[in-house]
């Protein structure tokens, strides 16, 4: 068992510098075992247009997430 996010996905995520620096929307996390959120964060990389905030702070496009399963089987 591991602390899982619970719905992770990029917009979850702040950066800063290249770097990761802090995780959002906690109140879903929980002890699971540890590909809990692998489902739901594929899916959202496979369709990042329904998840992905419009404006200005937003700059990812749907294209940025297609090496995403390739990352991750490396």
């Amino acid at each position: 068992m591991v602390m899982v996010h619970g719905d992770f996905n990029f917009n979850q995520v702040m950066r800063h510098d290249g770097r990761v620096t802090a995780l959002l929307d906690l109140e879903m996390s929980r002890a699971e075992a540890p590909d809990w959120d692998l489902g739901p964060f594929l899916g959202f990389c496979a369709d990042p247009v329904r998840s992905i905030r419009a404006g200005p702070e937003r700059s990812q496009r749907p294209e940025d997430y297609r090496d995403v399963p390739r990352w991750l089987k490396e």
